[in-house]
């Protein structure tokens, strides 16, 4: 299994990291290591997060690395980080199909 990170995931981390340096560059340094880190938790474990409440989607799901919301999708053969939220955040109204990405499994109708 492998991991990605989408282009909405990797805007979502610059934004943070610069908002959060501003006033505090290793701060902001500590929460992008301790972000990134999720995705080795997660190559592991990749069931570990829970599902996004929002969407009830089995293969979209949410790790919290406080504040914040790491969602992403389990795919056969790949994880792929799909955005990164502020913890106080809600998805509704959005609704899954903002984020999901089509692959050639089945997976999500299994659970």
């Amino acid at each position: 299994m492998k991991a990605e990170w989408s282009e909405q995931a990797r805007r979502d981390l610059v934004a943070i990291f610069e908002y959060i340096a501003e006033d505090n560059p290793s701060a902001a340094r500590r929460l992008l290591k301790r972000i990134r880190g999720s995705h080795d938790l997660l190559l592991r474990h990749p069931m570990m997060g829970r599902v996004v409440p929002e969407f009830e989607v089995a293969n979209i799901r949410e790790l919290i690395v406080v504040p914040y919301r790491v969602i992403y999708q389990v795919q056969l053969d790949c994880i792929l980080f799909l955005t990164v939220i502020h913890g106080r955040r809600s998805l509704r109204g959005i609704g899954p199909a903002a984020f999901i990405v089509p692959d050639d499994s089945d997976f999500a109708d299994a659970e």
